[in-house]
């Protein structure tokens, strides 16, 4: 007989059931969400220098183009400024000082004469920032061009601007409003604060002050503005938006960059307000030595020359900050192509041209 397992297992007594076995029922299973992947947050590919030395590289690839773009607008841009200067001459002297036997239809005060000044000067504003502004959206369009390695030419990159160019004119329009307010109000306070002075000089000391204080908020804000919408123009070429639109992009697209953004801009603005510094200082000699043989006409010719040199260096400057601008679009352009797919790698060398046309920046097709 075969033995029972457990061995000596007693005998099971009459009428008892086993118990059913156990069964085991596994815990229910709790839903688990995914963890949420982190958008890596943008950063330059560029650093300072090497912002410089693409922007460099295009440079001396269309360097013709672009200085020509600045020869127009610069050009243009003194030719309205000499027509509004003689337009507001004759117009106040036709007002303060009348044809013999006539009267001026007009009678007006200081304070008048200044917001006449200043309304002229805000249209003449007007004009220049929307010739500006098309001349810096054709840089763009021209250096976003080689960054793809696309040839655009001058018409092709004035056409571009051009097509841009119309929501800039309620943007001219307040801007010359503003400008020629501001003008006016400062002229104003001015005059204001001289007049205080010679009948309360510590009133006026107290308003100066306060002048001043607010003239260094505008000054800090503009800056930070300047930043915070440097990418404007190159957000209007690429991707056909509209200022309003662009500027949020903007705001967006310099977020990790803007000290790199603001080094730049400080840079760029010191080094040509010096060297145009150095060459006012001359300049500024006084008249009062013609009395010197020959040294009036050396101060006139001198004179003469370093004007000459001033609208030479007007020119080849103006597409610089626009050519910065325009790498640096380009630059966190492709970063945030990579963010957005959760890519943690750099995109590739970032080079000139041609650009490797899976990572470059999207270009909108009615361009």
């Amino acid at each position: 007989m075969e033995p029972t397992y457990p061995p000596n297992m007693p005998p099971a007594p009459a009428g008892y059931t086993p118990p059913a076995p156990a069964t085991y029922s596994p815990p229910a299973p709790t839903a688990q969400v995914p963890p949420t992947p982190t958008m890596m947050t943008p950063k330059p590919t560029l650093g300072f220098g090497e912002v410089f030395s693409v922007a460099w590289a295009v440079f001396k690839k269309r360097w013709a183009g672009l200085i020509g773009i600045g020869a127009i607008v610069t050009v243009i841009a003194i030719i309205l400024a000499l027509a509004t200067v003689i337009g507001l001459i004759f117009l106040v002297f036709a007002i303060i000082d009348p044809p013999y036997g006539q009267t001026s239809p007009i009678d007006l005060s200081t304070e008048g004469l200044v917001w006449l000044t200043s309304g002229f000067i805000g249209l003449f504003i007007l004009v220049v920032f929307l010739l500006s502004w098309w001349g810096q959206l054709t840089v763009c369009a021209i250096i976003d061009g080689e960054l793809r390695g696309e040839h655009r030419s001058v018409g092709a990159g004035l056409a571009v601007g051009f097509r841009r160019l119309g929501s800039f004119v309620p943007v001219a329009l307040l801007a010359g409003i503003g400008y020629a307010l501001l003008l006016g109000g400062l002229i104003t306070a001015t005059l204001a604060i001289v007049e205080s002075f010679m009948n309360s000089p510590t009133g006026a000391i107290g308003a100066l002050l306060g002048v001043g204080t607010l003239a260094l908020v505008g000054v800090v804000l503009s800056v930070f503005l300047t930043v915070k919408w440097f990418l404007t123009l190159p957000v209007m070429v690429v991707e056909n938006k509209t200022v309003w639109s662009a500027i949020n992009r903007s705001w967006a697209l310099t977020r990790g960059s803007g000290g790199t953004i603001f080094g730049i801009y400080i840079l760029i603005s010191v080094a040509i307000n010096s060297v145009n510094m150095l060459i006012q200082a001359p300049m500024s000699i006084p008249g009062d030595i013609n009395y010197l043989d020959g040294i009036g006409d050396l101060v006139s010719v001198t004179t003469a020359v370093l004007a000459l040199v001033m609208l030479v260096l007007a020119i080849i400057t103006y597409p610089i900050l626009s050519m910065i601008s325009q790498v640096i679009y380009h630059d966190r352009a492709l970063w945030e192509s990579y963010s957005n797919t959760y890519h943690t790698t750099p995109p590739v060398a970032y080079m000139p041209a041609p650009l490797n046309p899976q990572v470059a920046p999207p270009m909108n097709p009615s361009m």
